[in-house]
């Protein structure tokens, strides 16, 4: 390598290669907005740019020379930094949220049943990756050059984890959705027990509550009702007469 520039080449491709990871895990994991995420493409094809322009010196189709040789390959490295930061962020950012999505539809008692260890591990453990992520992401500078690569592979290390805990959920799909269709088949049969028990209850009530009134309240009131004449014997006493008795019956033969 002309101009010991070793050193730069060997960042560039560490990089490269590290992007290019991430963007094979994407697509071999079926995530399928990165197709649609151009910022990575336009950084690389950036840093292709620049290294053309130092290659153009090496092998004599420029003039050669030292400070534009390194001048572009150093462009080169911040573009292709820069393009594994672009994908990197998206990358954690999605498999976040396709966790989350993944785990909507289910309440709490579903995912502790189909996944014990979500909510004692897994999930503090993504909560710790995230402000790891975001102290890795608040301190890069590619203007220090100290750290570069060392960050980037502590970062693809937390990468890796958030995508390990993503291949967990989705190969626990299947018994998520198992257990919501049982609870809540369970829940119905709850929800008609206790409809049936409170018809019942009703039902039951209402017959002692009209037995109540009946034999209790009815027969009480009757009691206490004053003793009316009969018209026959308000029509004697008007008339001063005398109450004429009772007729007997008379037995007919």
């Amino acid at each position: 390598m002309p101009y010991n520039c070793e050193s730069l080449w060997q960042d560039i491709v560490i990089i490269y290669q590290e992007t290019k990871k991430l963007l094979l895990w994407a697509e071999e994991h079926e995530i399928k907005k990165w197709k649609t995420f151009t910022q990575p493409l336009l950084e690389h094809r950036s840093a292709l740019d620049h290294i053309c322009r130092a290659l153009a010196c090496e092998v004599g189709i420029l003039s050669p020379n030292e400070d534009y040789y390194k001048k572009n390959l150093d462009k080169a490295k911040g573009h292709i930094y820069r393009a594994f930061f672009d994908v990197a962020d998206w990358f954690s950012v999605v498999l976040r949220d396709n966790i989350t999505d993944m785990l909507d539809d289910f309440d709490t008692d579903c995912i502790t049943a189909a996944i014990p260890d979500y909510y004692s591990i897994i999930r503090p453990d993504i909560e710790n990756i995230t402000q790891e992520i975001a102290a890795i992401r608040d301190g890069k500078d590619i203007s220090t050059n100290n750290g570069i690569i060392s960050d980037i592979g502590d970062y693809r290390q937390k990468i890796e984890k958030l995508l390990q805990h993503h291949k967990t959920i989705v190969g626990k799909l299947r018994s998520l959705n198992e257990y919501k269709i049982k609870h809540k088949k369970h829940n119905f049969r709850k929800e008609l027990l206790t409809v049936v028990i409170s018809l019942v209850i009703g039902i039951v009530i209402t017959i002692i509550g009209n037995y109540i009134w009946e034999k209790v309240i009815n027969k009480k009131a009757s009691e206490n009702l004053p003793r009316t004449e009969t018209s026959i014997q308000q029509y004697h006493k008007t008339e001063g007469l005398s109450t004429p008795a009772p007729i007997a019956p008379t037995d007919k033969k």
